[in-house]
């Protein structure tokens, strides 16, 4: 996961323990809107304005395919590909807190990214 793939900006990865002890490699990438790719092309027609992949590995349940995230005006949308099942409560929170230092480490690459303040949609709850 360390080389920087063609069409990214920036590629970040991070190394973590769950809170049930396993441990995780996540890779967080800013990737390029004008890039041809059908990522680019999902974040184009969603009206992105910056949009990225984020790849977990580890966790047994762990999704298979790329996350997508999108940055919208007021707020980040994660999108899970079909063939994926709901992220557990452990991913949610590690990409809760991982999410926002990728945008500070990236902000010379992006600085609108990294002043988006992000909270949970839900009071009391992680990234759904």
């Amino acid at each position: 996961m360390s080389e920087d793939p063609d069409g990214f900006r920036a590629l970040r990865e991070y190394r973590v323990t769950l809170p049930d002890g396993v441990i995780a490699d996540i890779a967080f990438v800013l990737c390029d809107l004008a890039q041809d790719t059908s990522s680019s092309q999902f974040a184009r027609e969603q009206k992105a304005r910056a949009y990225g992949l984020i790849s977990i590995l580890g966790p047994v349940d762990a999704p298979e395919y790329p996350i997508i995230w999108l940055q919208h005006p007021d707020h980040i949308a994660l999108t899970l590909s079909d063939e994926d099942a709901d992220l557990s409560a452990d991913l949610k929170l590690v990409i809760t807190r991982y999410l926002p230092l990728f945008f500070a480490e990236v902000a010379p690459l992006a600085p609108e990214l990294a002043r988006l303040k992000l909270k949970p949609s839900v009071p009391e709850a992680t990234i759904h």
